[in-house]
């Protein structure tokens, strides 16, 4: 790397992403496995060894892949030569954990390269397009404001560190946003062949990006049909090798063409895993289905300050101003914005992680706001500078529970056990903590009602898990009550670990004494 390259990257986003690698990679170390993980690593293990895509198939097998082949370099083999089911349906979250944590101080280990083998491409594609996408719609110092509030996100600090398709899935839709943005100006066959590989990604990262085809198309469709005959000759080739270019390396990706079948089978097992009983939980109250307001309003609880309101203002200037022409308009927006339209419909909900692909939109639409004030607003970049500084600030004091994260302004609305459940607040990841309570306090016997897949014994955690049917006749002892179990124990019985009688706290599980 010559020196012009090192001062181009430290004059644009690397600075930015080297903060919020400190951030997440530091993170990720004090953090037990959340509930799915195990899963995703031994799932991605069994694809490298057995060729079968049994386990995990409600997901494209990309993250897996990545998750599966660190642990295999690490050592992890499957227990046997082939997998112990051939559906996988209720039993891979009881085998996953057991595979991978066979050794338990090496299961840890694993689990921690696995996130960093996710992590490290997809942060570095995601902060490389959203200062691609503010350069394109403002200037370079826009877009430094933009990627430092990226840095600081909460949200995306949170699901940086788990093995799981959500931050994966979000670095690729903006990636390619960007690049239809891109096409749509250009539609030649070098953009084309972009746009398809990008796709590709997105599509292999979660099936929820299967809503970025009807977008592609429609964007492609409108510069066929409204463009002179030369640009309509341009974006049919274009398009051509788009559509080729994603086809053939999910192709690969599955091992053949004939193997892509396995992506649409995939496809029909979404909610295959899915508690039906499941009931969404907001604002103090359970639904069958997730009200309308589910996902928005968890946006609003669980995002920083700093980017709703940047966002908010961008997204003003953005709409209003001619200056922005229709084909950024749709690039930037069609996409979030359908995929909120479609996760209103939800038979569940699963959380803000749903939605995660949005929070980088919003920090493109921060450099917006930047670039409109900037020449109306005095001192600009110092007040742009103290925002940053409070954002990364404010990161850095909730680390390392970037998950169970709830902005300033939630607390108007209620505690967190008051407000949302599941991956927003507790979604397994405190058994270390919870291990650091207990040792601190010499308590080496007791119950536990752990919400996850992992056996607390793994993390050196001595109390004995314990069923809900558990709860009817609870004896003297040390009770440990993971967020989740214990927002639905007091719905159902108020008074058995009431608020505030908890003795201690391991972030997201309560110690009780009875």
């Amino acid at each position: 790397m010559n020196s012009s390259t090192r001062r181009r990257l430290a004059e644009s986003w690397a600075p930015a992403w080297l903060i919020f690698a400190v951030l997440a990679g530091s993170a990720l170390r004090r953090t037990s496995a959340t509930y799915d993980e195990p899963v995703y690593v031994v799932a991605g293990l069994s694809y490298l060894t057995t060729g079968r895509f049994v386990m995990k198939d409600d997901a494209p097998p990309l993250v897996s892949y990545l998750a599966g082949a660190a642990a295999y370099a690490g050592g992890l083999r499957l227990p046997q030569a082939a997998l112990p089911f051939a559906d996988s349906l209720g039993r891979e979250y009881a085998f996953a954990p057991k595979v991978l944590f066979s050794d338990r101080a090496r299961g840890d280990r694993l689990l921690e390269w696995a996130r960093e083998v996710v992590f490290v491409p997809f942060s570095l594609l995601l902060f490389a397009s959203v200062w691609g996408w503010a350069n394109a719609l403002a200037d370079r110092a826009s877009a430094r404001v933009a990627v430092w509030l990226a840095a600081g996100s909460p949200s995306l600090l949170a699901h940086a560190g788990v093995v799981s398709d959500d931050f994966a899935c979000s670095a690729a839709w903006l990636a390619v946003s960007l690049e239809l943005y891109r096409f749509l100006k250009n539609p030649d066959a070098k953009t084309g062949l972009r746009l398809g590989a990008w796709t590709a990604l997105a599509l292999a990262c979660k099936f929820t990006s299967l809503l970025l085809l009807p977008i592609v198309v429609v964007g492609w469709g409108a510069v066929v049909v409204s463009g002179p005959a030369r640009r309509r000759n341009q974006a049919v080739r274009g398009g051509l090798v788009a559509a080729a270019t994603a086809l053939g390396l999910l192709a690969f990706l599955y091992g053949s063409p004939a193997a892509l079948g396995r992506y649409g089978a995939g496809v029909l097992n979404i909610y295959r895993n899915l508690n039906r009983n499941y009931r969404t939980y907001i604002f103090g109250h359970f639904f069958s289905r997730p009200p309308v307001y589910y996902y928005p309003c968890t946006i609003l609880l669980k995002e920083s300050m700093a980017l709703l309101l940047g966002s908010g203002a961008g997204l003003f200037f953005f709409w209003r101003q001619d200056k922005w022409e229709r084909t950024a308009r749709y690039s930037l927006l069609a996409p979030p914005a359908v995929l909120l339209a479609a996760a209103l419909g939800d038979k569940v909900g699963v959380g803000l992680r749903r939605v995660l692909p949005i929070i980088p939109f919003l920090a493109v639409l921060c450099a917006v706001a930047y670039h409109e004030f900037a020449p109306r607003l005095r001192g600009a970049a110092l007040w742009a500078g103290a925002i940053i500084l409070f954002q990364i600030g404010s990161a850095a004091a909730a680390w390392p529970n970037y998950l169970s994260y709830f902005n300033p302004a939630s607390r108007l609305a209620g505690e967190p056990l008051a407000l949302l459940d599941e991956s927003n607040l507790d979604w397994g990841q405190d058994l270390k903590a919870l291990q650091a309570v207990l040792s601190a306090r010499a308590i080496k016997d007791g119950g536990l009602f752990y919400f996850g897949s992992v056996d607390p014994a793994a993390y050196g955690v001595p109390l004995r898990p314990l069923p809900e049917s558990a709860l009817g006749r609870p004896l003297a002892g040390y009770y440990a009550v993971s967020a989740q179990y214990l927002i639905r124990i007091r719905a159902l019985a108020p008074n058995l670990f009431a608020p505030g009688s908890e003795i201690a706290r391991a972030d997201e599980i309560y110690l009780f004494k009875k």
